[in-house]
């Protein structure tokens, strides 16, 4: 799935990571499990953590680009300082620094 939305194939993943269809495969078949330095490579160059690559979720903050865009998606009106002081008010003390 990661590689399809970063336009990113099997084979150059598996070339960046230095590693081996057969290898591949086992994880696929859910035969053996990912080394910690292969994990690593993969998160990246897949540009996710590698809490991501295991669970399928990441626990981290909201970045300010995410923010805004959820905020724009909500359709409400306003100057991008507006949105801004909004998004720290609703953000408060998750540790996110709006600037």
């Amino acid at each position: 799935m990661l590689c399809k939305e970063r336009n990113i194939t099997i084979e150059s993943l598996m070339s960046e990571c230095e590693l081996t269809r057969e290898t591949f495969s086992k994880w696929s078949a859910r035969k053996t499990v990912p080394r910690c330095d292969t994990l690593l490579r993969m998160s990246k160059a897949l540009g996710v953590s590698m809490e991501f690559l295991l669970t399928g979720n990441e626990d981290r903050p909201a970045t300010i680009a995410e923010l805004v865009y959820e905020y724009m998606n909500e359709n409400m009106p306003g100057t991008l300082d507006d949105i801004l002081v909004k998004i720290q008010k609703k953000v408060g003390s998750s540790g996110t620094k709006v600037s």
